[in-house]
């Protein structure tokens, strides 16, 4: 059973309610390789989905896209690129090697593409990076 919620309030607050949702266990009843069931414990899993905003100039763009490798199609993405006024992500590239200095080591995190804007305001023809 998943249940989804927003939650806000201060870091470490949501730090701490975090971490006491993890120390919470429940019983479960897991099936063995031999077709039984046995009576054990599993702990709360709790998976954080967050939205960010990822700044940089603009002539580094493949390179950020390899650095953060995002999944390409989402319904969800889409709606909120809609909502936000994005455009959609246009590379498809691949992930850096391990080893490589700009390589990230994200084995168990998934990153669904939104969309992208220009920086740029065009009053002050500077980025606001």
């Amino acid at each position: 059973m998943h249940l989804f919620v927003i939650a806000r309030g201060i870091k470490g607050e949501l730090e701490r309610w975090q971490n006491d949702l993890l120390a919470k266990y429940f019983p479960y009843k897991a099936k063995t390789a031999s077709g039984g069931v046995v009576n054990t414990h599993i702990q709360l899993s709790v998976r954080p989905i967050q939205l960010f905003d990822i700044v940089y100039p603009k002539e580094v763009h493949k390179e950020v896209l390899r650095m953060v490798h995002p999944y390409e199609k989402n319904k969800l993405a889409g709606w909120l690129r809609r909502l936000m006024k994005l455009d959609p992500v246009k590379f498809k590239v691949d992930k850096f090697p391990p080893g490589h200095p700009m390589a990230i080591h994200a084995p168990y995190v998934g990153v669904i593409a939104i969309g992208t804007k220009d920086d740029r305001d065009e009053k002050v023809r500077v980025e606001m990076l």
